[in-house]
């Protein structure tokens, strides 16, 4: 969501009024307040929501269809290195001052002679600073923080975010100071600071530690299972000795070692994973395994993780080695579920299907049955793929409420031979 408020909030600051232009708008697209061209302009960048997005579950098919929205729009943008916006606002790792930055305000403040010294005080609020920017100009302050909010999200440090509790407006408001000592901006929410970025932390014996690499680690990893041992690949399954068993709450295993084995390997094939685990479920040996919490964090993982944005372009390139050498070719434009739904929904569905009927004759009509959490999980999972389902058919048929009949089929949703779900 915050995402999307920023691709929004960057649009509507494109266009530029007809009547009186803003310099805000103008130089964030390298044009003067004449229309001349003074340079390739300004943008943020999206880099870090690619990674940090993959892994989020989406259980609502529209969210990840307005996620690769945001991928694409701000990846056009540095579609030609030559005519490339300059990234600011980008704080992945400090909020220090950021020369391109700076070099916005300095372009926006001399439209209007505003001085040019200490242009890092025109970012912070009137009150702490230098008002000439924010005061004429209340939409930088608007996108500043529409921005921020959006880099603050994409923190993979947990700890970095206020407890859950009932939040208003009112504690959206920023307060931005700036502290000489350090050297960066100071973003004040109403639980106290904020930050973009993780901050160092050491472990027990002093040393500092890796920084998070993603807020919400997939567990359809298949390292995660295994660990000490690394697994990329089917053959490094194959070399380890004990796997494990996932065990219930009773602490039974829920798996032999062999379906263990298969169901780990299957993990190790990003772009077809989705069809294989859920075909592996769907029998009636292997349903009741869903009673263990972890195998049901697994199959969720595996089926609404959207996984490796696919840029623009690349929707009909081929790898041209096996196993590929570009991952990257492995990836999907709208997200795993959606491309198995418009693209191989033979295999996906009728497994999806059967694992609702398996979990379904497992209810004896008692909730105290050691069977009920299974039975609750395959609906549960059923509802959610069906959200993935209705929402392509009725895509495909150019009904979808949100999306125009108009545009033909989103990017990487095209029914392969005409075939509909």
């Amino acid at each position: 969501v915050p995402a999307v408020a920023a691709a929004i909030a960057d649009a509507v600051l494109r266009k530029v009024a007809t009547d009186q232009p803003s310099a805000a708008s103008t130089h964030l697209m390298g044009l003067n307040l004449l229309g001349e061209r003074v340079g390739p302009g300004f943008g943020i960048s999206a880099e870090r929501f690619g990674p940090q997005s993959e892994t989020i579950e989406v259980h609502t098919p529209e969210v990840a269809v307005a996620r690769t929205a945001v991928l694409d729009y701000f990846s056009a943008q540095h579609a030609n290195p030559a005519t490339s916006p300059a990234t600011m606002f980008n704080f992945g790792t400090s909020h220090t001052p950021e020369a391109t930055c700076m070099e916005y305000m300095a372009k926006v403040g001399a439209e209007y002679a505003f001085p040019p010294n200490a242009m890092h005080e025109y970012l912070i609020n009137p009150t702490h600073g230098m008002a000439g920017i924010l005061k004429n100009f209340p939409e930088v302050e608007c996108y500043r923080d529409i921005v921020f909010f959006w880099k603050y999200f994409l923190n993979p440090d947990a700890e970095a975010f206020p407890p859950t509790n009932n939040y208003f407006q009112a504690h959206a408001v920023q307060k931005w100071k700036f502290d000489p000592q350090s050297g960066m901006y100071i973003v004040e929410g109403a639980w106290g600071p904020m930050f973009a970025f993780p901050k160092p932390k050491k472990g027990p014996d002093g040393q500092p530690l890796p920084p998070p690499v993603h807020r919400y680690p997939s567990l359809a990893t298949p390292s995660l299972h295994t660990q000490p041992h690394e697994v990329g690949t089917e053959d490094d399954v194959l070399h380890i000795r004990n796997l494990p068993d996932f065990e219930d709450e009773l602490g039974v295993p829920c798996l032999g070692q062999h379906d263990v084995e298969l169901l780990i390997s299957y993990l190790t094939v990003s772009y077809i994973k989705v069809p294989l685990v859920l075909t592996f479920f769907s029998t009636e040996d292997r349903v009741h395994s869903l009673r263990s919490n972890n195998l049901q964090v697994l199959l969720d993982s595996v089926l609404f993780e959207p996984g490796v944005y696919l840029p623009r372009g690349m929707d009909d390139v081929a790898p041209t080695m096996v196993p590929a050498v570009n991952k990257q070719l492995l990836a999907t434009s709208q997200g795993l579920l959606l491309n198995e739904c418009a693209r191989a929904p033979a295999t996906t569905i009728p497994a999806a299907t059967q694992l609702l009927k398996l979990g379904l004759d497992l209810d004896v009509g008692t909730f105290k049955s050691t069977t009920v959490p299974v039975t609750l999980y395959t609906i549960r999972m059923a509802c959610r793929v069906d959200n993935y389902v209705t929402m392509a058919l009725l895509h495909a048929k150019g009904e979808h409420p949100c999306l125009s009949a108009h545009t033909g089929f989103l990017r990487g949703m095209s029914p392969l031979n005409g075939e509909i779900i």
